[in-house]
């Protein structure tokens, strides 16, 4: 079954919220009433609270992530930084929570993940064979990738959502309607 051009965010676009003349909102709201069980979740409707424990999909080295506090992340080597250092990243795909869930299109543009360089080393050497049968020849090369070690220690999200809900950009959907 085809939810449409935006697949199955199609499905969600409940009240948007718009920003200026553009016709699809920068992000989308979703508020989980209830828990897996059943039970209902104490918490106010579209807020992610700073202390409330949050997770983040990012987008970084060309692969996505799911990260929250305290996670390491290993990628490929990033030039002009040094161990100790902290590093932000902002291509930030979703923003989510027990209770809500913030879906970016295609990035939630008002947060970011802050990491700090724990590591430059390089990685586990990879063995290349290339071996032509019956003709007594083969190469054996190997090949270790020099990796950034980064370890999350903050996600910040900026409020989406002001309190009189005009012009945020935010469309916002709860998470009971039928899908």
């Amino acid at each position: 079954m085809m939810l449409g051009r935006l697949g199955f965010l199609g499905s969600l676009a409940g009240k948007r919220l718009l920003s200026g003349g553009s016709s699809l909102p920068r992000a989308t709201l979703i508020h989980h009433p209830f828990t897996l069980d059943g039970k209902p979740i104490e918490s106010k409707h579209g807020v992610i609270t700073p202390t409330e424990d949050k997770f983040a999909v990012i987008e970084f080295s060309g692969t996505q992530f799911k990260v929250t506090i305290d996670d390491t992340i290993v990628a490929n080597k990033i030039s002009g930084v040094d161990i100790g250092d902290t590093y932000k990243l902002n291509k930030v795909l979703l923003v989510g929570s027990a209770s809500n869930t913030i879906l970016g299109r295609p990035y939630v543009s008002e947060a970011e993940v802050i990491t700090t360089v724990e590591e430059i080393a390089k990685d586990k050497k990879v063995m290349i064979l290339k071996h032509r049968r019956r003709k007594h020849s083969r190469r054996l090369r190997g090949f270790r990738r020099q990796i950034t070690v980064l370890r999350i220690t903050d996600i910040v999200l900026k409020d989406l959502i002001d309190n009189n809900n005009s012009n945020s950009g935010v469309s916002s959907t709860s998470g009971d309607e039928k899908r």
